[in-house]
């Protein structure tokens, strides 16, 4: 996963809508955007004013399975998605007013529907308002199988031919089926291949890439390069992770098969450490998952690596410097308790030096370095504030949109 995704997991930068369509934008929509003075760019039209700025994307045409089930009734023949920005989350009313009269407008000018992503609210074509009726609360857990790793893996474009391939002989619904730079997928992996799939990722290792599995999987994601990671990070790693769902281990055979899968990818990355966690309270969508105030959040902080948690999962691997550093007299160190189904953590104590150190959990708080820190200490943020600082400096970046579809994708509002 991309460094700077897990920055924006909780924290909107903009006031966001979706319009789904059957029509793309056209010369009926281009006429109102002349109308209220916006200015065409490469990939999308930008209405600025003083203190906020509107952006429209081009129409993304869409599969049917990127669509909300409650929108598909209300648009048959649903096509295409059109999204609007409004920069920044703290914009004036008159600017939301405004924004939502524009999406009200283009909708009907496309024949599509206007979605706020706010309050889950459809703006009707004309003012009304039709509240989004919540889907069946689907719950479910997720087993989150995930490697931390510092080691030259991911330099050559081999690295991920082995990785996916090796991932391909145990379970090829763990490998994205639709990826691209950005939502919806455009790629498909039944269209193009598996080199096109290792290519994709290689050739755009520094880059964004929003990744859909194929079910039980509902996650896939690979911070490939770090070379790239503002210092204010402080130290980050290369990771990788694969989420399923865990209620295909009740299935016969899938328990052994994902057992087989976590240590042979394991043994293909030679992580630091690696862990398999019960991630629990997530609610299904389409395409990956939604999250709230009720699913459990991993206790590591994506690939901004600071220790050990306090407790571990159900399996776990460690490898070098940690494998050293415990005494352990392989190359790679696995523990692992039996029957996952069972949910049992590792009942495995590591000293206090080893953990990360929590002193603040609350939203852009940083855990410290634990005491018996084995790597490059980079100092990075560590209070709400520094947070503050590290976001104003990314202004330029957030006003291209592109960091509301890093928490978009992450945060499952698909």
């Amino acid at each position: 996963m991309h460094f700077i995704q897990m920055l924006y997991t909780t924290m909107p930068m903009s006031y966001d809508l979706d319009i789904w369509s059957i029509n793309p934008l056209g010369d009926t929509a281009n006429a109102l955007f002349s109308d209220n003075d916006f200015i065409e760019k490469e990939d999308h039209y930008c209405l600025s004013s003083k203190n906020w700025q509107i952006i429209v994307s081009q129409s993304q045409r869409i599969e049917i399975e990127d669509v909300p089930e409650e929108i598909v009734p209300i648009v048959p023949g649903v096509s295409y998605l059109t999204t609007l920005n409004l920069e920044p989350l703290t914009a004036p009313k008159s600017a939301i007013s405004k924004v939502k009269k524009i999406a009200r407008d283009l909708s009907k000018s496309i024949n599509g529907i206007a979605l706020d992503k706010q309050t889950d609210e459809i703006l009707g074509k004309s003012n009304s308002k039709i509240k989004l009726l919540p889907a069946e609360d689907k719950r479910f857990d997720i087993l989150s199988i995930k490697w931390w790793i510092t080691n030259e893996f991911f330099n050559e474009r081999q690295d991920f031919h082995l990785l996916f391939n090796t991932i391909k002989k145990y379970s090829i619904e763990a490998l994205p089926h639709r990826y691209g730079p950005y939502e919806p997928p455009e790629f498909k992996l039944s269209d193009n291949g598996l080199d096109h799939l290792i290519d994709y990722f290689w050739t755009n290792k520094t880059d964004f890439i929003v990744a859909y599995p194929k079910k039980p999987f509902v996650g896939f994601s690979i911070t490939s390069d770090t070379s790239y990671a503002h210092q204010r990070l402080g130290f980050v790693s290369k990771s990788v992770e694969l989420e399923v769902n865990s209620k295909i281990l009740e299935v016969p055979g899938w328990d052994v098969n994902i057992k087989r899968l976590w240590r042979e990818v394991s043994n293909t990355l030679n992580p630091f450490y690696g862990e398999v966690r019960l991630l629990k309270n997530f609610t299904e969508s389409r395409t990956t998952y939604y999250i709230d105030g009720k699913s459990d959040s991993h206790p590591i902080r994506g690939n901004r690596w600071r220790g050990f948690p306090e407790s571990f999962g159900l399996a776990a691997v460690f490898g070098s410097p940690y494998a050293e550093l415990l005494n352990f007299q392989s190359r790679l160190h696995f523990m692992d308790d039996g029957d996952w189904r069972l949910g049992k953590t590792l009942e495995f104590k590591i000293d206090d030096s080893f953990k990360q150190k929590i002193v603040d959990d609350s939203i852009g708080s940083e855990p410290l370095y634990a005491t018996n820190w084995p790597f490059e200490k980079v100092e990075g943020y560590k209070t709400k504030e520094d947070f503050t600082e590290l976001e104003a400096n990314n202004q330029s970046v957030v006003k291209l949109g592109v960091f509301k579809k890093f928490r978009d994708f992450l945060i499952g509002r698909k």
